[in-house]
Protein backbone atom coordinates (compact mmCIF):
# COMPACT_ATOMS: atom_id res chain seq x y z
CA UNK A 1 0.00 0.00 0.00
CA UNK A 2 3.28 2.56 -0.11
CA UNK A 3 2.49 4.06 -3.44
CA UNK A 4 -1.12 3.94 -2.24
CA UNK A 5 -0.72 5.87 0.52
CA UNK A 6 1.35 8.45 -0.86
CA UNK A 7 -1.27 8.91 -3.82
CA UNK A 8 -4.18 8.85 -1.70
CA UNK A 9 -2.46 11.81 0.72
CA UNK A 10 -1.24 13.98 -1.81
CA UNK A 11 -3.78 13.91 -4.16
CA UNK A 12 -1.74 13.22 -7.33
CA UNK A 13 -2.92 13.11 -10.56
CA UNK A 14 -5.71 15.75 -10.89
CA UNK A 15 -6.42 16.67 -14.61
CA UNK A 16 -3.46 14.38 -15.58
CA UNK A 17 -2.63 11.28 -17.98
CA UNK A 18 -1.84 8.45 -15.93
CA UNK A 19 -0.33 4.65 -16.38
CA UNK A 20 -0.39 2.22 -13.65
CA UNK A 21 2.32 -0.51 -14.61
CA UNK A 22 1.24 -3.86 -13.22
CA UNK A 23 -2.22 -2.95 -12.07
CA UNK A 24 -2.71 -6.07 -9.88
CA UNK A 25 -6.39 -5.08 -8.06
CA UNK A 26 -6.81 -1.44 -9.27
CA UNK A 27 -5.51 -0.03 -6.21
CA UNK A 28 -3.36 2.56 -7.71
CA UNK A 29 -5.75 2.85 -10.97
CA UNK A 30 -8.93 3.81 -9.07
CA UNK A 31 -6.51 6.26 -6.69
CA UNK A 32 -5.90 8.60 -9.24
CA UNK A 33 -9.26 8.23 -11.04
CA UNK A 34 -10.46 9.46 -7.69
CA UNK A 35 -8.17 11.67 -7.63
CA UNK A 36 -9.39 13.81 -10.80
CA UNK A 37 -7.23 11.88 -13.39
CA UNK A 38 -8.13 13.05 -16.83
CA UNK A 39 -7.66 9.14 -17.79
CA UNK A 40 -5.83 6.33 -16.51
CA UNK A 41 -4.13 3.05 -18.61
CA UNK A 42 -3.66 0.03 -16.48
CA UNK A 43 -1.74 -2.83 -17.55
CA UNK A 44 -1.31 -6.25 -16.10
CA UNK A 45 0.25 -9.63 -17.61
CA UNK A 46 -2.94 -11.07 -15.79
CA UNK A 47 -5.97 -10.89 -17.78
CA UNK A 48 -7.76 -11.75 -14.40
CA UNK A 49 -6.16 -8.30 -12.55
CA UNK A 50 -7.28 -6.21 -15.20
CA UNK A 51 -10.75 -7.43 -15.01
CA UNK A 52 -10.35 -7.02 -11.04
CA UNK A 53 -9.00 -3.70 -12.16
CA UNK A 54 -12.23 -2.72 -14.55
CA UNK A 55 -14.41 -4.20 -11.87
CA UNK A 56 -13.21 -1.84 -9.47
CA UNK A 57 -13.07 1.05 -11.14
CA UNK A 58 -16.90 0.73 -11.95
CA UNK A 59 -17.53 -0.12 -7.95
CA UNK A 60 -15.92 3.36 -7.32
CA UNK A 61 -17.83 4.97 -10.51
CA UNK A 62 -14.66 6.10 -11.70
CA UNK A 63 -14.98 3.37 -14.93
CA UNK A 64 -14.94 6.12 -17.51
CA UNK A 65 -11.77 7.18 -17.20
CA UNK A 66 -9.88 3.97 -16.42
CA UNK A 67 -8.97 1.50 -19.35
CA UNK A 68 -7.22 -1.67 -19.22
CA UNK A 69 -5.54 -3.95 -21.21
CA UNK A 70 -3.39 -7.51 -20.77
CA UNK A 71 0.31 -6.87 -21.52
CA UNK A 72 3.70 -8.69 -20.84
CA UNK A 73 5.85 -5.40 -20.11
CA UNK A 74 8.58 -6.77 -22.26
CA UNK A 75 6.85 -7.31 -25.36
CA UNK A 76 4.94 -4.20 -24.75
CA UNK A 77 5.36 -0.91 -27.00
CA UNK A 78 4.03 2.21 -25.33
CA UNK A 79 2.42 4.36 -27.57
CA UNK A 80 1.94 7.12 -25.69
CA UNK A 81 3.51 9.34 -22.75
CA UNK A 82 1.54 9.99 -19.72
CA UNK A 83 1.98 12.41 -17.14
CA UNK A 84 1.84 10.16 -13.84
CA UNK A 85 2.94 6.82 -14.14
CA UNK A 86 2.89 4.37 -11.09
CA UNK A 87 4.14 0.97 -10.07
CA UNK A 88 4.86 -1.64 -7.76
CA UNK A 89 6.30 -3.99 -8.88
CA UNK A 90 7.57 -8.18 -8.04
CA UNK A 91 10.97 -7.86 -6.33
CA UNK A 92 12.16 -11.12 -5.27
CA UNK A 93 15.63 -12.83 -5.99
CA UNK A 94 15.23 -16.39 -6.70
CA UNK A 95 18.02 -19.05 -6.75
CA UNK A 96 18.42 -19.40 -11.00
CA UNK A 97 18.48 -23.47 -10.14
CA UNK A 98 15.46 -23.16 -8.68
CA UNK A 99 12.20 -25.06 -10.96
CA UNK A 100 10.53 -22.33 -12.05
CA UNK A 101 6.68 -22.30 -10.79
CA UNK A 102 5.04 -19.32 -12.63
CA UNK A 103 5.26 -16.70 -15.89
CA UNK A 104 7.67 -14.75 -13.95
CA UNK A 105 11.59 -15.75 -15.33
CA UNK A 106 14.17 -16.97 -12.70
CA UNK A 107 15.79 -13.60 -11.42
CA UNK A 108 19.07 -13.82 -9.89
CA UNK A 109 19.06 -10.16 -8.41
CA UNK A 110 15.48 -9.73 -8.01
CA UNK A 111 15.64 -6.74 -10.80
CA UNK A 112 14.84 -8.08 -14.06
CA UNK A 113 10.93 -6.45 -14.22
CA UNK A 114 12.13 -3.30 -12.15
CA UNK A 115 15.54 -2.25 -14.63
CA UNK A 116 13.57 -3.29 -18.11
CA UNK A 117 10.66 -1.06 -16.52
CA UNK A 118 13.14 2.09 -15.48
CA UNK A 119 14.65 1.59 -19.25
CA UNK A 120 11.19 2.17 -20.81
CA UNK A 121 10.26 5.44 -18.31
CA UNK A 122 12.19 7.88 -20.56
CA UNK A 123 9.56 6.91 -23.19
CA UNK A 124 6.62 6.39 -21.09
CA UNK A 125 7.10 10.06 -18.98
CA UNK A 126 5.63 13.10 -20.49
CA UNK A 127 7.48 16.17 -20.52
CA UNK A 128 7.17 17.79 -16.76
CA UNK A 129 5.76 13.99 -16.05
CA UNK A 130 6.44 12.02 -12.91
CA UNK A 131 6.69 8.39 -11.94
CA UNK A 132 6.32 6.71 -8.70
CA UNK A 133 7.86 3.58 -8.07
CA UNK A 134 7.80 1.13 -5.39
CA UNK A 135 11.40 -0.41 -4.83
CA UNK A 136 12.48 -2.94 -2.08
CA UNK A 137 16.01 -2.80 -0.35
CA UNK A 138 16.40 -6.41 -1.10
CA UNK A 139 17.36 -5.68 -5.09
CA UNK A 140 19.66 -2.77 -3.95
CA UNK A 141 20.15 1.09 -4.73
CA UNK A 142 22.73 1.78 -6.94
CA UNK A 143 21.33 -0.06 -10.11
CA UNK A 144 18.49 2.08 -9.82
CA UNK A 145 20.41 4.95 -9.80
CA UNK A 146 23.08 4.03 -12.92
CA UNK A 147 19.84 2.90 -14.69
CA UNK A 148 18.00 6.35 -14.36
CA UNK A 149 20.79 8.55 -15.11
CA UNK A 150 21.43 6.85 -18.57
CA UNK A 151 17.63 7.58 -19.09
CA UNK A 152 17.90 11.33 -18.07
CA UNK A 153 15.97 10.80 -14.95
CA UNK A 154 16.62 11.50 -11.06
CA UNK A 155 15.11 10.14 -8.26
CA UNK A 156 14.58 11.14 -4.21
CA UNK A 157 12.42 9.30 -1.99
CA UNK A 158 9.52 10.52 -0.81
CA UNK A 159 7.86 7.63 1.51
CA UNK A 160 9.55 4.75 2.83
CA UNK A 161 7.83 1.73 5.06
CA UNK A 162 8.91 -1.26 6.58
CA UNK A 163 8.05 -4.58 5.12
CA UNK A 164 8.45 -7.79 6.47
CA UNK A 165 9.84 -11.03 4.92
CA UNK A 166 6.53 -13.38 4.84
CA UNK A 167 6.48 -17.40 3.44
CA UNK A 168 7.38 -15.98 0.19
CA UNK A 169 10.86 -14.14 0.70
CA UNK A 170 11.89 -16.85 3.55
CA UNK A 171 11.61 -19.45 1.02
CA UNK A 172 14.45 -17.24 -0.95
CA UNK A 173 16.01 -16.28 1.92
CA UNK A 174 19.51 -17.56 0.67
CA UNK A 175 19.08 -16.04 -2.37
CA UNK A 176 18.40 -12.88 -1.12
CA UNK A 177 21.37 -12.96 1.09
CA UNK A 178 24.08 -14.22 -1.50
CA UNK A 179 22.58 -10.86 -3.56
CA UNK A 180 23.34 -8.86 0.12
CA UNK A 181 26.45 -10.00 0.03
CA UNK A 182 27.62 -8.99 -3.75
CA UNK A 183 25.76 -5.39 -3.74
CA UNK A 184 24.64 -2.99 -2.22
CA UNK A 185 20.81 -4.92 -1.35
CA UNK A 186 20.20 -5.29 2.36
CA UNK A 187 17.45 -5.84 5.27
CA UNK A 188 17.64 -5.10 9.01
CA UNK A 189 16.41 -6.91 11.85
CA UNK A 190 13.65 -5.19 13.95
CA UNK A 191 12.75 -6.46 17.69
CA UNK A 192 14.29 -9.92 16.21
CA UNK A 193 12.48 -9.88 13.31
CA UNK A 194 14.27 -9.42 9.40
CA UNK A 195 12.38 -6.67 7.79
CA UNK A 196 13.13 -5.32 4.20
CA UNK A 197 12.26 -1.44 3.62
CA UNK A 198 10.43 -0.32 0.58
CA UNK A 199 10.74 2.53 -0.62
CA UNK A 200 9.00 5.23 -2.94
CA UNK A 201 10.87 7.07 -5.85
CA UNK A 202 9.90 9.85 -6.81
CA UNK A 203 10.93 9.71 -10.61
CA UNK A 204 11.47 12.74 -12.73
CA UNK A 205 13.83 13.85 -16.14
CA UNK A 206 16.90 15.47 -14.63
CA UNK A 207 16.81 19.46 -14.68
Amino acid sequence: YLVWKHLFESGVGGGASCLDVGCGCGILAVQLALNGAASVVAIDIDRNAVANTLSNAFRNGVSERVTGDTADLFDWEPEESFDVVVASLYQLPVDPFEEPTGHRPLDYWGRTLLDYFLRLLPKLLAPGGTAYVMQLSIVGQAATERLLAAGGLEARVVEFSFFPFGPLFESSRAQIERVEQLSDAYHIAVGGEDVMVAYLLEVTRRT
